[in-house]
């Protein structure tokens, strides 16, 4: 999940944990936790999570987060509303919404609560949540290298977006492997880019058309591509078009049986 930006939680309602995150000789900059009453538990469970997905994504990029940021917990959906309402992204959050990152922040549903106030997401999967968690900070690293932080109207971009987030995290290995094959059998891959991020295959089809640009382009071209705002930019960096990439790429996940691309 991720929308526009611009306002921070008040200071009244949060507890401020100092330079948690990354350790003293890390040339990475530090996140700094920002924890509502109430959530100061998960937040101290979810810092582990957190130093490993930084350590992830700086990794997979080969370079640091450019910025420090905010790592915002949230002790209840009220308050997850109420901070997204403030920041213009929607009115209220979906039940299946309990994370977010843009360049300044990530901002996360206390896990403790999930049970009660969320679907589709298990606390107790640690392997779920360290994905998550990963997949969120892709967005705040992809935020702080584009000329739109917030991703503001950059809907159609999805494909890139979310495909970066997926792949990253491990989560088109591990939750999504295999399923972008099955919908090209099924008939339902999309004929445009902007399609990629919707329906039930939304995951593993962005995630795999991602994991094709990193395997046919390289890992510079993904680099590359994170200062693209619209799709036609992404196209002209990588000297293709939209058409090509996604015959490529349907042909690739067909003849590459057991990759990360299927």
């Amino acid at each position: 999940m991720h929308r526009s930006a611009s306002s921070l939680l008040a200071a009244a309602c949060a507890l401020v944990l100092p330079a948690l995150g990354l350790g003293q000789k890390s040339t990475a900059p530090r996140f700094r936790m920002v924890v509502s009453e109430g959530a100061r538990a998960d937040a101290e469970a979810l810092t582990p999570e957190v130093r490993s997905g930084v350590a992830r994504v700086e990794r997979f990029f080969g370079k640091p987060f450019p910025r420090s940021f905010v790592v915002e917990v949230f002790a209840s959906r009220a308050e997850f509303d109420a901070f997204v309402k403030r920041r213009g992204w929607m009115e209220r959050t979906e039940r299946w919404m309990v994370a977010s990152g843009v360049a300044d922040r990530m901002v996360i549903l206390a896990p403790s609560v999930w049970r009660a106030e969320a679907d589709e997401h298990n606390p107790d999967d640690r392997e779920h949540v360290r994905d998550l968690v990963a997949h969120e900070l892709v967005h705040v690293y992809h935020g702080q290298h584009n000329s739109k932080p917030d991703f503001d109207g950059m809907d159609d971009m999805g494909w890139l977006t979310e495909g970066l987030a997926v792949l990253v995290s491990g989560q088109l290995d591990r939750e999504h492997r295999g399923r972008a094959l099955e919908a090209i059998k099924a008939g339902t891959a999309p004929a445009r880019l902007a399609d990629a991020w919707s329906g039930r295959y939304r995951y593993a089809v962005s995630g795999s058309l991602v994991a094709y640009v990193d395997s046919r382009y390289g890992r510079d071209a993904l680099r590359r591509l994170l200062r693209a705002t619209t799709t036609g930019d992404a196209m002209r960096m990588l000297k293709t078009t939209e058409t090509r990439l996604l015959d490529d790429w349907v042909q690739s996940v067909r003849g590459s049986s057991g990759s990360v691309g299927e």
